[in-house]
């Protein structure tokens, strides 16, 4: 048999130790706003001694994890089989895994073996199992039927397998269980996934990254102490629309807020979906009596700055040349499907983040309390000190791109970002836009002319 097909067999998970007083134990919750996710996996990096440790496989069906880190280990929600008997039992199980608790009285050196159907051995795996109660989940690939033996010194299970893993229909364990120790005692609660490679002392610095597969990776760096709870805010990718291109080939992802499809990036194209090229604005100068050519921009001419907060556009440019109320759907400079958001499809955005209507409508002023911050990236790597209540829980990755100014200046760097809609204020040359900035964690709606550079954020039709 091949190790390739003996791995496929027989991967699972070790057993943790049971938790000492000195333990340090905290809870992970993933969040997407506000509502727990279930997690697919969790990695553990010590900063301090760069020890690291991948949690593989976590317990089916929760969205909140107990972390030991002093043992590497998940503590979840096996209250309900402390008062099990000793063997092996049924647990929610998924197509493609096989997932059951195994409780054992003592520290035991176990060999698990692995038959077909006819009684054939295929392969064993030894186990040093500890006391408690422990979850063991084996990835299934394509149809098992067999039989799975665990044995040791005065101790001898055995148990069929059927399933498929390609179907919908979740692995069932039917179970056959003989014992022959007859001094079992009753041990505490514990849990899986034992690994040695992750070492961690009280007071030392984790960062704590959790993985899904619809869900943007998000990670938390942080000293944790005992009974802490750690939430990390997690978004969705739009679903069917992971990602689009434009027509100049570059790469955008797409979030999920509310009922909106964004882009996570500003826009970088220097041509329309249909290939018509916008104008070159670098240097260009004075432009306050042109509000018909379709001008984009490098923030301070520099095109090294394109990669991180795409370009800059007049209206125009945006909206290529469409003047419109903000009643239809204009796709400007965006891809097809897609189009540069009217101000109502703002104020969605912002109401769905938190802010009442009668804050949305307000204008000239910044509005609402913590929603710029929901909008905005987190840190200072590109906006500058305080980004104030910058939590980026939408995922939107907010970015300070800044402005290009109708008399030619640039401002704001890493100070604002500033965002057209495809609304048009009254009959005035004047549209409305968003602006976010470091010492805010607000809002800003202001109308103004057509002939500013702003970016662009682009809305799934």
């Amino acid at each position: 048999m091949s190790f390739s097909r003996l791995n496929l067999i027989c991967l699972f998970l070790h057993i943790s130790l049971t938790s000492e007083a000195q333990d340090v134990v905290i809870t992970l919750t993933a969040k997407n706003f506000g509502a727990p996710v279930e997690l697919d996996s969790i990695l553990l990096e010590n900063i301090d001694n760069g020890s690291h440790l991948m949690l593989n496989y976590l317990p089916p069906d929760f969205n909140s994890y107990d972390i030991n880190l002093s043992h590497g280990t998940i503590i979840n929600g096996l209250e309900e089989s402390s008062t099990m008997d000793f063997g092996f039992y049924q647990y929610i199980n998924k197509p493609g895994m096989l997932s059951f608790y195994a409780k054992f009285p003592q520290d035991r050196l176990l060999t698990l073996v692995h038959y077909d159907v006819t009684g054939k051995f295929l392969c064993e795996h030894l186990l040093i199992s500890r006391p408690g109660v422990s979850l063991i989940t084996y990835p299934i690939r394509g149809s098992f039927a067999g039989i799975v033996a665990v044995e040791s010194q005065n101790y001898h299970q055995s148990f069929k397998v059927v399933g498929d893993g390609v179907a919908d229909g979740p692995m069932i364990p039917f179970i056959e269980s003989t014992f022959s120790n007859k001094n079992l005692m009753k041990n505490s609660i514990m849990l899986l996934s034992r690994n040695n490679a992750f070492i961690f002392f009280p007071g030392d610095s984790v960062r704590f990254t959790v993985y899904r597969a619809d869900m943007y990776t998000q990670y938390e760096a942080c000293r944790p102490y005992q009974g802490d709870s750690l939430i990390l805010p997690v978004t969705g990718m739009c679903p069917g629309t992971p990602f689009l291109m434009d027509f100049d080939g570059n790469l955008y992802t797409t979030v999920q807020i509310g009922g909106q499809c964004w882009m996570r990036e500003n826009m970088k194209s220097i041509h329309y979906s249909s290939g018509e090229p916008l104008v070159d604005g670098t240097g260009i100068g004075y432009l306050s009596s042109d509000d018909t050519t379709k001008y984009w921009f490098n923030l301070n001419d520099d095109s090294l700055n394109v990669a991180f907060y795409g370009h800059l556009y007049t209206e125009a440019a945006a909206l290529n040349g469409t003047n419109r109320s903000g009643v239809e759907i204009v796709q400007g400079i965006c891809p097809s499907g897609w189009h540069v958001p009217s101000d109502e499809e703002w104020k969605l955005l912002e109401i769905f983040l938190g802010m009442s209507q009668s804050q949305a409508d307000g204008i000239n002023e910044w509005r609402g309390s913590d929603e710029g911050g929901k909008l905005k990236e987190t840190g200072i790597t590109h906006w500058e000190l305080p980004n104030l209540g910058a939590t980026n829980e939408s995922g939107f990755i907010a970015l300070p791109g800044g402005a290009r100014t109708h008399e030619g200046y640039w401002l704001s760097m890493p100070y604002r970002g500033y965002w057209w809609s495809a609304t048009r204020f009254d009959s005035d040359n004047l549209f409305y836009y968003r602006g976010l900035g470091y010492e805010y964690s607000t809002i800003y709606r202001m109308v103004i002319s057509i002939s500013e550079g702003f970016s662009v954020r682009c809305l799934k039709n």
